[in-house]
């Protein structure tokens, strides 16, 4: 049996973090910097809905974070 090296699509690339798809494998690989995470593709978009809700969260603790702490001007 002959293993054929993967064929990988680029789908996102931008400072350190990558995304590549394996159509034979069926595997989507995730690098952060020197680290890989090979995952199903149903598995990358949880992680993906996931990232969005927690990014969405945490805008909002930030922006209560901001409005605390910005000085207060009297007129």
């Amino acid at each position: 049996m002959e293993h054929l090296p993967c064929e990988k699509i680029l789908l996102a690339d931008s400072l350190g973090i990558k995304l590549q798809y394996c159509k034979k494998c069926e595997v989507v690989e995730l690098e952060l910097g020197a680290i890989t995470i090979r995952l199903s593709p149903d598995s990358i978009q949880r992680i993906a809905n996931i990232m969005m809700k927690g990014s969405l969260k945490l805008d909002k603790v930030n922006q209560h974070v901001q409005s605390h702490t910005e000085p207060q001007f009297l007129h």
